[in-house]
């Protein structure tokens, strides 16, 4: 009996060294990853120029996948440019190094962490955080930039061949992706499609009804209207809000549903909260519209009042940006060409034209049509000549280097979508044959990622109704 006591004290005191040891290792891990995230730079466009000017590697971790030891800090403090792409604030950003870990390797895990050169070149890449190899790898790489950058060069474009990398992925995209699912059959409706999705499919139900007022379509339609309410109850999302708020009004010009109390709740949030707030500009885009659509429909003057301030606000910041460059059609894929910054990405443009045309069909403001008209011909100098539209630069790290648009369902519909909806009302409204060419273009697009014209996608249907 005194032997079996003496064995339990010795286990229990050497598990108590064990807990005691994890412990200490997970307080020291957790600070670790602290100081680590608290002395990172910042993921945006300023990240290419501060590492070309210190001339140092960039290294980031993928959000939660940081492992740090004081080893890694050191080697990271002295010679890199260290960060966290977070990919639900940068999903383009975060698909596309992704993509490049997909191409180069055979592996079927995501990210984890890169090490970039200086202008973004991925030169390492790994869907492990694997801590005892960054502590070597780091000091290496680190020596090797410092005595033979030709060397890292080399490797960076092995990997990140521009030429190769545009050829053979024209479009890092699917339906759900650029929110052009197909229309959904309201009976078999799945409740957790993105917001952007779900919006889209229920306009296109409502404009069709507003032109064929069958039974099917209505019962369709009341579906959506429940579909839009319950998720507008759970979202949280603002720019998501702002979407079911744009749908929830169309029913309203459709079927008269008793109550859209949604519509009205977001247009007092614009009216309330506008004055002492910056929107980005597909923000305050999106804000037009629904404040357009409820001055439709409840005819409250403050609506009418704001929405006259927020047009305003969005023809001073198309005044006031330079022309987005131009990309001169070119042999080779020029860096400095498409180096250049842009203040509004593919998607703003296209949604600031759409809200413009809501703005015009309420005050008939020729001022309107035309800076809707300015907008989206500003597309054609957003395209380059391998056929990329910008993501937003200004909050990107890698628009400079890839010129791609991504964007999430959840966030934000298609912008293709957008641009395809406010050109199609341009004409109809100027009566105008067509907008050359960016409408040509957008319809190269389309074809491009639509097989076959069997398939019906809401964003660009609804363009095409009257």
């Amino acid at each position: 009996m005194e032997r079996f006591r003496k064995v339990c004290v010795i286990l229990f005191g050497s598990l108590s060294v064990l807990f005691a040891l994890v412990a200490i290792h997970n307080h020291y891990f957790l600070n670790s990853s602290k100081k680590y995230a608290r002395n990172a730079y910042k993921w945006d466009s300023t990240l290419e120029d501060i590492a070309q000017e210190q001339n140092k590697l960039i290294f980031f971790f993928v959000s939660g996948e940081e492992v740090v030891s004081k080893r890694i800090l050191k080697s990271l403090k002295n010679n890199y440019i260290y960060t966290v792409l977070d990919k639900q604030k940068n999903p383009a950003d975060y698909t596309v190094f992704n993509y490049f870990l997909k191409r180069t390797s055979k592996t079927k895990k995501d990210l984890a962490c890169a090490i970039l050169t200086p202008s973004l070149k991925p030169i390492y890449l790994s869907s492990k955080s694997d801590k005892r190899r960054l502590e070597k790898l780091l000091p290496t790489l680190a020596s090797t930039w410092e005595n033979n950058q030709k060397l890292i060069q080399n490797r960076a474009n092995a990997i990140s061949n521009r030429q190769v990398f545009l050829a053979q992925h024209h479009y890092i995209a699917n339906s759900q992706m650029l929110g052009l699912s197909n229309e959904y059959n309201a009976d078999k409706y799945n409740a957790q499609l993105p917001t952007a999705v779900l919006t889209e499919n229920a306009r296109l139900i409502f404009k069709r009804l507003k032109n064929s007022n069958t039974p099917h379509l209505v019962y369709k339609a009341n579906v959506a209207i429940k579909h839009l309410k319950d998720r507008f109850k759970s979202e949280k999302n603002y720019t998501s809000k702002l979407l079911i708020a744009r749908a929830i009004a169309d029913a309203s010009f459709a079927i008269n549903p008793r109550n859209i109390k949604e519509v009205q709740i977001i247009a007092d949030e614009i009216v309330n909260f506008s004055k002492n707030k910056i929107s980005h500009s597909n923000i305050k885009a999106l804000e037009l519209a629904v404040l357009c659509r409820a001055y439709k429909i409840y005819d409250n003057t403050q609506y009418l009042n704001c929405a006259e301030q927020t047009a305003k606000e969005i023809q001073q910041s198309i005044n006031a940006t330079e022309n987005i460059s131009a990309i001169i059609p070119t042999q080779q894929f020029n860096v400095q060409l498409i180096s250049q910054t842009s203040i509004a990405s593919a998607f703003d443009l296209s949604t600031m034209a759409n809200a413009m045309c809501d703005y015009f069909e309420i005050t008939r403001e020729k001022d309107a049509i035309n800076t809707a008209l300015e907008i989206i011909r500003k597309l054609d100098s957003d395209y380059t000549h391998n056929g990329f539209w910008t993501m937003n630069s200004k909050f990107s790290a890698s628009a400079k280097f890839a010129r791609i648009t991504i964007t999430k369902d959840s966030t934000t519909p298609s912008h293709i979508g957008e641009a395809y909806q406010a050109i199609s009302r341009l004409k109809r409204t100027l009566q105008i044959p067509t907008i050359s060419p960016v409408e040509q273009k957008i319809r190269t697009i389309t074809k491009s990622f639509i097989p076959s014209a069997e398939h019906e996608h809401a964003s660009i249907k609804l363009a095409e109704i009257d």
